[in-house]
């Protein structure tokens, strides 16, 4: 058979009901919804595993199935009818060459059939990520001047190798708290950090990087700064520059940035918003098609006057159920924080595993399964990724805080209940009041800057010269 035309069997439909662990193969094109609502065609010869067979949620019944990979997908139980054989050894049926293509395009690796060439298996390509993401993720690795630091996520097993308490000290003036970090504590806080801590005996690569890279437990550290934002692009041979490292502007009541440098040291400062909005700014993102008003100084209040609504580059999202949020979400709360979601596993939310047990209720903080980009005051390391799900032995709430937290369980509890009534087309609105969920629309006119015009960031050569891939780790 020519290469590019799938060798899987074609029957009829079983008449017995499927069960748990079962192999099948498709007959025939079907529709899917992956963990994160997307849906899409899957092609006839598609191998799938039942997970669950004939599941009842709410009022209609669907089948989780998994492919290959270990990724998630759900259908309808009648959908799925007819549509399958569960005996790879029947007639070849052939499926042109493009449609299959097409669908593991949408997945973002091969997705294996009967029998895939040896390459197409150990490719290991990652699905790109959202532009944002990257976006966040250059900004960190800039912050922290080295790719791997950049990778790490913060979380129950990274938090185990902290050292003593936090170095960064607190003094109050009026109603500020202003945080400082003193020269003589950076190598505690190099010890302390998640994402830094290792770096300065780390030989393979060596830490730093040079000529490119700066030693940043030796050298303006990062740490949140309630309202240290970068608002002052310079321009250099014909380009934009924002340097995140010195970002410590005043707020604009005249209160300070909530920084102090300690004796003999400089640091570095960002707080929640000033992060996403240089992030936006990394990626080539706009908030308004008017590329003259690039906004990288933006508070948590103003995101809304970017909305679609007004004629912004920024979305009020509907969430698909039951997947939820998607990588490249902006979670904002105004007048509190504002997080990035920078990767999704299956079931992000827990709405899933919730309808499984037939108990919307069920969905707390402990459910969530995705990853956060943020600069906060929690933990005191500003700059982060963070798991969501994540919470400090003793502390109250996680690194959203508990006003992100319990926003979102509403929300997602909300989620379940509309999948239990209205299905698998169901969708929910992203937030209420002063919570909403934004996605950035790439695909309106002047919302993406053209590369030449993209803000660069200074550092940021530490990881181009050095080749960084922050593609890592696509929504699984």
């Amino acid at each position: 058979m020519a290469c590019g035309f799938c060798c899987l069997g074609e029957a009829a439909a079983r008449a017995e009901p499927l069960q748990n662990g079962q192999t099948l193969w498709l007959t025939k094109k079907i529709e899917l919804m992956a963990s994160d609502g997307k849906t899409f065609d899957a092609v006839s010869g598609t191998q799938l595993k039942v997970i669950e067979a004939s599941q009842l949620r709410g009022n209609w019944k669907v089948t989780v199935l998994e492919d290959l990979q270990g990724r998630r997908f759900v259908t309808s139980t009648k959908n799925l009818a007819g549509s399958y054989n569960v005996d790879a050894r029947r007639a070849a049926v052939e499926v042109p060459a493009q449609t299959l293509e097409a669908f593991n395009s949408h997945l973002g690796s091969a997705a294996q059939t009967c029998a895939p060439p040896p390459r197409a298996q150990a490719s290991g390509v990652q699905p790109p990520v959202h532009p944002l993401v990257l976006g966040a993720r250059r900004t960190l690795g800039v912050f922290f001047q080295d790719c791997e630091a950049a990778s790490r996520v913060w979380d129950e097993a990274s938090d185990q190798g902290r050292k003593g308490s936090s170095p960064v000290t607190h003094q109050c003036e009026g109603k500020l708290t202003l945080r400082c970090l003193a020269k003589s504590k950076y190598d505690d806080y190099g010890d302390w950090h998640y994402a830094l801590r290792g770096l300065d005996k780390r030989t393979q690569p060596p830490f730093p990087q040079k000529p490119y890279c700066e030693d940043v437990t030796r050298s303006r550290p990062s740490i949140y700064g309630y309202g240290s934002k970068c608002s002052s692009p310079r321009s250099e041979g014909g380009l934009s520059f924002l340097n995140v490292r010195e970002c410590r502007n005043s707020r604009h009541d005249g209160s300070g940035d909530g920084i102090l440098d300690g004796a003999g040291g400089s640091i570095a400062a960002i707080d929640c918003s000033g992060f996403v909005g240089v992030s936006l700014a990394a990626a080539g993102l706009n908030l308004s098609p008017d590329a003259s008003k690039a906004e990288v100084g933006i508070g948590t209040g103003r995101f809304s006057e970017f909305s679609t609504r007004r004629g912004g580059c920024l979305e009020e999202a509907r969430l698909k159920i039951p997947g939820g949020i998607e990588a490249g979400d902006i979670l904002n709360l105004a007048g509190h924080h504002v997080v990035l979601v920078d990767q999704v596993g299956p079931d992000p939310l827990g709405i899933e595993r919730a309808l499984a047990r037939g108990n919307c209720d069920s969905i707390s903080r402990d459910s969530f399964n995705f990853t956060i980009a943020h600069s906060g005051s929690y933990g005191d390391l500003g700059p982060a990724r963070v798991s969501a799900r994540f919470r400090m032995p003793g502390a109250k709430s996680g690194a959203m805080g508990s006003g992100i937290e319990n926003n979102l369980v509403d929300l997602a509890r909300k989620a379940c209940l509309a999948a239990g009534k209205g299905g698998a087309n169901a969708t929910v609105a992203g937030g209420a009041g002063s919570f909403m969920t934004y996605r950035h629309r790439g695909d309106i006119a002047g919302c993406v800057m053209p590369e030449n015009r993209r803000f660069r960031l200074k550092g940021e050569e530490c990881l181009t010269q050095n080749g960084c891939n922050l593609n890592f780790g696509g929504p699984s």
